[in-house]
């Protein structure tokens, strides 16, 4: 119990903590009057681009962080909720194939919506999906035939 508290409490201090400090917009337009510096003289004339570049920058940094906080809450709860299970599990003395099979998809769920939260586009889910998707599949069907089996012998013996 005093581990499951300590480590809720390194979390949310993760969580609560900034992880970035504010950009300021001196630090932006320095930086974008540098990058004008070595650029083609056809091209320095920026004038009121140099705003929207400055102003489109910001929004990528909070997009990023934002991002970020996410993932890192999606990577809690995939915590919190695998212990859960498992202490469930744990509980009712399920057997290591229960245990195994629970404590799978749960990671492949969590990984799953990781995956497509972290994506950027359409075309980095293709792989990622497809093979966690084989994965759940593995794992549905050897707890979908482990199940049977075990039925199987009882009905054959009591009939």
């Amino acid at each position: 119990m005093c581990r499951v508290i300590i480590g809720m409490l390194m979390f949310a201090s993760v969580l609560s903590s900034p992880l970035h400090a504010e950009p300021q917009s001196e630090k932006v337009s320095s930086l974008a009057q540098h990058f004008s510096a070595g650029a083609p003289p056809g091209e320095s004339d920026m004038g009121g681009e140099a705003e929207i570049d400055a102003g489109y920058s910001l929004l990528r940094a909070a997009e990023e962080d934002n991002r970020r906080l996410l993932a890192l809450c999606i990577m809690g709860t995939a915590i919190l909720a695998l212990a859960f299970v498992l202490s469930i599990l744990n509980k009712r003395g399920a057997s290591p194939e229960s245990i195994v099979a629970g404590s799978g998809l749960v990671l492949v769920i969590f990984a799953t919506v990781l995956v497509a939260t972290l994506a950027k586009s359409d075309q980095q889910l293709t792989a990622p999906i497809g093979i966690l998707g084989a994965i759940a599949g593995y794992l549905f069907g050897k707890t979908a035939k482990g199940t049977e089996a075990d039925q199987k012998p009882e009905k054959a013996g009591s009939t």
